[in-house]
């Protein structure tokens, strides 16, 4: 083997190494931003369904008892399903978040429970779910800081619509008072 087969080789292997991945890219490292959003997501879409699986209850309710009775072992084994991955990602993310999300996880879990008792019981769940998500963005580092101006900007320009919107249906209003 000649000196420059040698080098050309023993460069080749250089930079296959370094271009390389050191992980594979479905590898999402423990303890890592990736991971505890990966976690948090999946309590939030789980509390979701768990809420959209219990509307049955108050469907049954209100249509009898037969109706509730036909459609129940369907809705029911829907219902556990939901509930189950609820725990399952309540218990994902008591294992990898802070002790502020962990709470107001716990509160949404028990609120995504209760959403089936009335609009007040769902009104509390929007509202925890609002909050977790609050949380979850400062938590991650998705929210808006305050030396952000352009993102700030940009959102308030975004909304600018609306405002204008808003505005002239506050004008229409008041003239349609006087």
């Amino acid at each position: 083997m000649s000196v420059e087969s040698a080098a050309i080789g023993a460069a080749g292997r250089t930079l296959a190494a370094l271009v390389k991945p050191t992980r594979p890219a479905w590898h999402t490292p423990i303890g890592s931003k990736l991971e505890r959003r990966a976690a948090y997501l999946r309590h939030a879409q789980a509390c979701a369904q768990l809420v959209l699986a219990s509307g049955w209850q108050l469907e049954s309710g209100r249509h009898g008892l037969r109706a509730a009775l036909y459609v129940a072992r369907p809705v029911l084994t829907e219902y556990l399903a939901a509930a189950s991955a609820t725990l399952q990602s309540l218990t994902e993310v008591r294992l990898v978040a802070t002790p502020e999300v962990r709470t107001r996880a716990e509160t949404l879990a028990d609120t995504a429970n209760a959403a089936h008792n009335g609009d007040a019981e769902l009104q509390a769940y929007r509202d925890a779910s609002a909050a977790y998500l609050a949380l979850v963005q400062a938590e991650l580092g998705y929210a808006v800081r305050w030396w952000q101006a352009h993102r700030r900007l940009g959102a308030w320009w975004r909304a600018r619509p609306d405002r204008q919107g808003a505005r002239r249906l506050q004008r229409e209003a008041a003239a349609a008072a006087s």
